[in-house]
């Protein structure tokens, strides 16, 4: 039995975000000051910071604090 339609469609609605999103980056970096894209470069690294290393942490406190910023 294969997937229903409401799983296809939500994988194809996901690939279709990842390939938009993909392809926008460089066209946004391209238009971006170089302090705008330092300011994410930090921001990313320090989000990365903030994650639990241990394995079975609970991230939903991660997660909803930086769910703003998707």
């Amino acid at each position: 039995m294969g997937p229903s339609l409401d799983v296809t469609f939500i994988r194809e609605a996901y690939q279709m975000r990842r390939l938009v999103e993909i392809n926008a980056v460089p066209d946004l970096l391209g238009r971006l000051g170089e302090g705008d894209v330092s300011e994410w470069i930090d921001w990313h690294i320090g989000a990365g910071a903030m994650l639990p290393h241990e394995d079975g942490s609970d991230l939903s406190e991660f997660l909803r604090d930086v769910q703003p910023f998707d």
